[in-house]
Order: structure tokens, then sequence, then C-alpha cells
């Protein structure tokens, strides 16, 4: 690969590191614009690399991709289970409130 396409690739695992990092935090403190602004940047990137790739670059790349997109799905799904569960907490507290008004 070249230097320029050596560069994406460092410029992706740049973007999951920083993906990586937000979802470390504690679902509290996540900033999901952030978040969805870095995962669409990464998939963008890592599309316009894939249309410069003969065949045999874009499977190597595709295989060392797969691992890393997975795990931040698994990632942020679990995140959406856990701001779902604190949203439905929410709204059955404060059904609560209004019932004992």
């Amino acid at each position: 690969m070249s230097n320029n396409h050596n560069n994406t690739i460092a410029d992706a695992q740049a973007f999951s590191e920083q993906i990586y990092a937000i979802l470390a935090e504690s679902s509290d403190d996540v900033e999901f614009s952030q978040l969805l602004s870095l995962v669409e940047s990464r998939d963008k990137l890592i599309n316009t690399l894939l249309e410069s790739l003969d065949e045999a670059q874009k499977k190597a790349l595709i295989e060392q991709e797969i691992p890393v997109n997975e795990d931040i799905q698994k990632k942020v799904a679990a995140l959406f289970k856990q701001t779902e569960n604190q949203l439905s907490k929410f709204v059955r507290d404060q059904k609560s409130v209004k019932k004992y008004k």
C-alpha cells in the first residue's frame, strides 16, 4: 500500500481510538452527537479508502476492519440498552411521582 493509504488507515485507527474513548465513559457522560459524528467519519473514510484499493487490498482491509466494526457495534448496542433502561426508569419514576401528588 502507498504511504497515502497507510496514512488513511492510521486516520481510521485514530477515529476508532476516539470512539473507544467515548464508549469507555459512563453512559451519563457520553456525548452521543460526537459519537455519531466519529462513527460516520470513520465509515466515510474507510469507504473512500476501499474505493481506491485493488481487490486483494480491499479484502485485506475488510478482514482487518470486521472485528473492529463488530466490537464497536457491540459496545454501542450495550450503551444503547443501558441508556434505554435509564430512560425507562426515569419514565416509571416520573409516573410514580405524579401518582403521589
